[in-house]
């Protein structure tokens, strides 16, 4: 029975440690955090009867009602704000689950696949959408299973049987009533069959289609008065540069979620430069990319166009972030497909550079390791041409972390930290700070005394 247990957390250890830092982080959230307005929206429309939620939610909050009706059954368990938050709790770890069945398929690593899962468990827009009392958890589980399906017979060459048509068919019902949003990515999916498959599985999928389009048809009422409502705040639209800028911020804001840090303008450099870089390789090693990723880029294309041109005509309010929650998993999946052709030894030395110039920053004797890597890199691998390809990229990478942070130091204090103090230090030099800096001393001077301006020179 132990050895049992043992190897049930063995295989399933990716899984258990992000189900628990994200139930962790969420918890946390739930107790801590004041009820927000739209939170307060959503209890006020489920405090009705069930008859009743369906029509409030219609009207009144002029949404698909399937979220509103599953959170009135559940709150007929307790009427607490903090326990119906646990029901988007139990939506997210859900899609983790099944994000962890996708990605199990393409990745044998264990060490991969915990680091995965964790980069998904710490997003921030997984948090938010795990303790908000909103239909956001919802809409990401059910495009994870859309996407599954997508994947398993839709690029595929598997051809799904009837039950599968008949359970895709009803889940793509239960995604329009759950957020309109979600028929863009209904309609990318038709259009990448048609670009893959052909006419004749496109006419299939679209007979699939007859129930949700049938439902699409029936809330047309309330799609309308809810562009109404949008409309009535005197949106205006984005120039043609807006709409670009449009499309990368949804892709970023669902890698890592700027909008969590505003002010750390250091970590979005970051973030960028990794990006950048992951990019470049991929193009790099382009023929080692799954041909899944291929499909995803077309699926994400089709569903940029009909959201860029609602930016570009109405504005951000109309696709802002809880309208395009559907974007979430088929980006971060095809961020998964492009990294994992990268050489595993190139990733562990990428992060020793990475973890090299966080050390730096927080103190100067931080480069010290910047050299011990370099050394101990070239004492392994020789001086070789393909040392210094895997080499340059991490280098590159540490340096433009750094480079921001120097430039800041240096406006504040008028010191690198690093460079510039080792300089002032060096004896041999002979060169004070004081000597260097006169009119930051002078500055400190009217702030501390003489005893403290020793100490901090």
């Amino acid at each position: 029975m132990r050895k049992n247990t043992l190897d049930f957390l063995k295989e399933y250890f990716p899984l258990i440690i992000s189900l628990f830092i994200l139930s962790t982080i969420s918890i946390i959230h739930i107790f801590t955090n004041d009820l927000w307005i739209d939170e307060s929206s959503s209890l006020i429309t489920t405090e009705v009867s069930l008859l009743k939620v369906i029509q409030q939610a219609l009207i009144w909050e002029e949404q698909a009602p399937l979220y509103y009706f599953i959170l009135g059954i559940w709150r007929l368990i307790s009427t607490n704000y903090m326990f119906a938050r646990f029901l988007s709790l139990i939506f997210m770890l859900l899609s983790v689950v099944k994000i962890y069945m996708i990605i199990k398929q393409y990745e044998k690593s264990k060490l991969l696949l915990t680091l995965f899962l964790l980069f998904i468990s710490i997003n921030h827009n997984a948090i938010y959408s795990a303790v908000n009392i909103r239909y956001y958890s919802l809409t990401i589980f059910i495009c994870v299973i859309l996407i599954c399906q997508f994947l398993k017979y839709y690029v595929s060459d598997i051809k799904p049987d009837l039950k599968e048509k008949i359970f895709f068919s009803i889940v793509a019902t239960i995604s329009i009533l759950t957020q309109y949003y979600i028929g863009f990515l209904l309609l990318a999916i038709g259009g990448v069959i048609l670009i893959h498959k052909g006419f004749k599985d496109f006419f299939r999928y679209c007979i699939l289609m007859i129930l949700p389009i049938t439902v699409i048809i029936l809330q047309c009422i309330i799609i309308f008065s809810q562009v109404e409502t949008y409309l009535a705040y005197n949106m205006q639209g984005s120039g043609v540069l807006g709409m670009f800028k449009f499309i990368l911020v949804k892709i970023e804001d669902n890698l890592v979620a700027f909008n969590s840090f505003p002010d750390v303008r250091w970590l979005r450099y970051l973030i960028r430069i990794v990006y950048v870089f992951v990019l470049v390789t991929a193009f790099i090693n382009r023929g080692k990319i799954r041909h899944e990723a291929k499909y995803l880029i077309f699926l994400l294309v089709i569903m940029f166009i009909p959201l860029s041109v609602l930016y570009f005509t109405m504005g951000d309010d109309f696709i802002c972030f809880r309208h395009t929650m559907f974007l979430y998993f088929p980006i971060i999946l095809l961020f998964f497909f492009v990294i994992k052709p990268l050489n595993f030894n190139l990733k562990i030395i990428i992060l020793s550079f990475i973890l090299a110039s966080f050390c730096t920053m927080v103190r100067g004797e931080g480069i010290f390791f910047f050299f011990a890597i370099v050394i101990i890199f070239f004492i392994k691998n020789k001086f070789s041409k393909n040392s210094f390809k895997t080499i340059i990229p991490a280098v590159g990478i540490f340096f433009l972390i750094l480079i921001p942070i120097l430039l800041n130091r240096i406006d504040v204090i008028g010191s690198d930290g690093i460079f510039m103090r080792a300089v002032a230090e060096s004896g041999s030099c002979g060169i004070h700070l004081c000597n260097l800096y006169p009119e930051k001393v002078s500055e400190l001077m009217e702030i501390y005394s003489g005893n403290q301006i020793e100490r901090v020179i």
